[in-house]
């Protein structure tokens, strides 16, 4: 008989904790905040550290005497305290967090202490206690509305349930938990609760239903490459393989736990391991080695605060000193198994040591003691109901697998109706930007022929040219505003991007160049900035409709599921926008097209996704200019290659990184010294060129970012002097 693997929904309190800090952000506590939020990113990684920086803010916030603050602090506390197995400090702290959260009404600490302590009292196996904890949690989370905390809360009670035998209300909470975690497609929370599942399924002995929620775990957490849940999965792989009688996949499964939990001093997940070895070494009926590797892991069990598993531990034990015929020993330890199961009403392991003491006082001729504890153990067994339960998870499992097909069929329906509108909106910004171009024509032609009439006319027409040059001026300005229109103004920039700069420069009026800035909130729930900066075929008039497309359908692939990365971004541009353009052209040949280059910046991971076409991209780190170079291809179905993607690139940033994205119109630009020693002749002079323009880059990157905006325009106009401006010039320059 094995330990299953059972782990606490933890994980989650990091995220809320991260809320509370901005919900309440004063002058006095700026700082203090800092810290914590410093202190939290570390958690994972370094503990240690993690800690010396909360005690500080908790230094601070004592101070300050702020309630809220201070329900911060030791509820971070509490969880670091917890993660480094620190049993009495992290109920300390849970505690004081719990008052204080109370005090100040800041519920999201007061979920979060209420679940730091029915992890605790679970740990203890003090069930009762556990469940009126996590019972608070989910009814605050019920009034804040927040599903996320009610959910997890579902899986920790499952668990709960698990050790008391109560299979069927396991399952039905962690039914209804991996049905919210598939439709928020939480790969972590979706692992867990397939392993509880399995739990269920194995402790009901249907060993090849709980393998087939394992092995879809396992396959999740190895591309999710969470090594933690990976290890608790290989574990309960062997327990299902031990249960089948396949001791070699056992043994197996259970030595590569083991050796990770060793590479990554994962104490829990090795004592748990340690544990099963032994188990498995009682099925072999090598007893020596079993008790060595029992009383070892039970050792390791007090010393991580684990109770919970000692009843299966000690009837193990009890098994192992009964077939070395060691009765007084194996007494022992299945008494004392009989006792931990009965503090936790583990109904399971209270059958199993009854009976291991029954036939112990049978084979020491007590009869009526052996009676007793048989009695016992029919009682215990019989209140397992296990066809019942097993009856009640297939109705489970059934009422999930329609309710999903019936979501995916919805999902499936709101798409389709999505892109239809999407295609609607596409229509008629093409419909008004060809009737703006048609007038903007029917305006020359009249203009042209007016100019061919008799001289005698000519005032009248002169007149007339004026007001129709006016009209023309009137509708270019008109359609100038449509295209800012599209584009963030520098106070909307400042606001999106507060260290950055746009140096925009059209060489008419309206301008082929453009730039695009979102926020876009991904599948998992993180948010990402996505800048773009686009040169399209032209300027003037016809490049000012390109980019107005362009950018069009650009917004559409906010929030589109099949789009996760710049490079599937420019990949629909590339099949969108020769469509569209086709779309108002009779020919249906237009060889228009656009260079872009296009970023995803992921604060969280310090990490920038770039995708380019014909465009690249300039980082400026430690003095040095780092250049990251798209595709070597436009975006346009005439230029294209059929079946080639564009490229994602995945680059880490650092802070104080400055990143340059640019068009063509500021290297290509005509000028120097030539230029102005022949007066602004056209034609004359050389390029700046890209080299010259990196230097610059390079000058200037320590520079105040308006300072590197000012430079670079100055230097453009001393460059081009006299001559005339050959393309839109576009620079957006940023610090992180």
């Amino acid at each position: 008989m094995t330990c299953t693997k059972h782990i606490l929904f933890l994980i989650l309190l990091m995220y809320p904790f991260e809320q509370a800090f901005t919900q309440h952000a004063k002058t006095d506590t700026t700082v203090i905040n800092a810290i914590l939020r410093r202190a939290n990113s570390l958690i994972n990684t370094n503990q240690e550290e993690a800690l010396k920086l909360v005690q500080k803010a908790e230094m601070l916030s004592l101070k300050h005497s702020d309630d809220y603050t201070l329900a911060n602090v030791f509820g971070l506390e509490a969880v670091i305290y917890y993660y480094n197995n620190d049993t009495l400090n992290t109920q300390l702290y849970a505690k004081k967090a719990l008052v204080y959260a109370e005090k100040s009404n800041n519920r999201q600490v007061e979920m979060r202490a209420h679940n730091i302590i029915g992890a605790i009292e679970y740990n203890k196996g003090h069930f009762k206690e556990s469940e009126n904890a996590y019972l608070r949690r989910i009814e605050i989370g019920t009034q804040l509305k927040d599903s996320n905390a009610v959910y997890t809360t579902y899986y920790n009670l499952g668990l709960i349930f698990a050790h008391q035998s109560n299979y069927l209300r396991m399952a039905d909470y962690n039914f209804q938990a991996l049905h919210y975690f598939e439709k928020k497609k939480d790969t972590v929370s979706i692992i867990l609760s397939l392993e509880s599942i399995s739990i269920a399924y194995q402790n009901l002995r249907e060993q090849r239903k709980a393998l087939a929620c394992l092995f879809r775990a396992k396959k999740m957490a190895e591309i999710h490459k969470d090594i933690y849940e990976l290890e608790g999965v290989y574990i309960d792989i062997s327990t299902c393989y031990e249960e089948l009688k396949n001791t070699d996949s056992a043994f197996y499964f259970l030595d590569i736990a083991l050796k990770t939990a060793s590479k990554y001093d994962d104490q829990y997940h090795f004592t748990i391991a340690t544990l099963n070895k032994a188990n498995l070494y009682v099925s072999k009926k090598n007893f020596d080695q079993a008790i060595i590797l029992l009383k070892e892991g039970e050792r390791l069990s007090r010393k991580i605060n684990r109770v919970v598993g000692l009843d299966i531990c000690y009837y193990n034990l009890g098994q192992a000193y009964f077939e070395k015929k060691l009765n007084d020993s194996a007494f022992r330890y299945a008494f004392m198994g009989y006792v931990e199961a009965g503090k936790t009403n583990n109904r399971k392991f209270i059958a199993f040591n009854c009976l291991m003491l029954s036939r112990i006082f049978e084979k020491k001729n007590i009869p009526d003691s052996a009676l007793k504890y048989l009695k016992l153990h029919l009682t215990a067994n019989d209140s397992l109901n296990r066809t019942e339960q097993l009856k009640g998870i297939a109705i489970q499992e059934l009422k999930f697998e329609r309710e999903h097909q019936e979501q995916i069929r919805a999902k499936e329906k709101i798409i389709a109706e999505t892109k239809l509108q999407k295609q609607k909106q596409i229509n008629s910004i093409i419909f008004i930007a060809s009737l703006l171009l048609l007038i903007l024509l029917v305006i020359g032609v009249i203009n042209y022929r007016q100019k061919q009439k008799a001289n005698a006319e000519l005032l009248v027409q002169k007149k007339l040219l004026e007001e129709k040059n006016k009209e023309v001026a009137d509708s270019i300005n008109y359609a100038s505003r449509i295209q800012k229109s599209i584009m963030p103004d520098k106070m909307q920039v400042q606001e999106i991007l507060p260290n950055s700069f746009v140096l925009y420069l059209p060489k008419d009026v309206v301008s082929g160049d453009f730039y695009w800035i979102n926020s876009l909130k991904g599948v998992t729930g993180k948010t990402f900035l996505v800048l773009a900066v686009a040169d399209c075929t032209g300027h003037g008039v016809p490049g000012a409709f390109m980019s107005l497309i362009g950018a069009t359908i650009l917004n559409q692939t906010l929030g589109m599921d099949e789009i996760n990365n710049p490079a599937e971004a420019l990949d629909y541009l590339n099949v969108e926008l020769p469509k569209n353009i086709k779309s108002s052209s009779s020919s249906g040949t237009i060889k228009d097209g656009m260079e872009i280059s296009m970023c995803a910046i992921d604060y969280e991971k310090m990490e920038i996704m770039f995708a380019g076409a014909n465009n690249n991209l300039y980082i400026v780190r430690n003095n040095q200019l780092l250049l990251h170079r798209g595709d070597k291809k436009p975006i346009g179905e005439s230029y294209s290659m059929k079946n080639q993607k564009f490229s994602n690139h995945l680059i880490p940033m650092f802070t104080g990184d400055v990143i340059y994205m640019t068009t063509d119109g500021y290297p290509d630009q005509f000028g120097g010294e030539k230029a102005r020693l022949n007066e602004g002749v056209f034609g004359q002079g050389k390029k700046f060129k890209y080299k010259q323009m990196e230097e610059l880059f390079l000058a200037i990157h320590h520079l105040p970012l308006n300072e590197q905006s000012e430079i670079l325009e100055k230097k453009f106009f001393d460059w081009k002097g006299n001559l005339e401006q050959v393309d839109d010039v576009l620079v957006l320059g940023m610090k992180i």
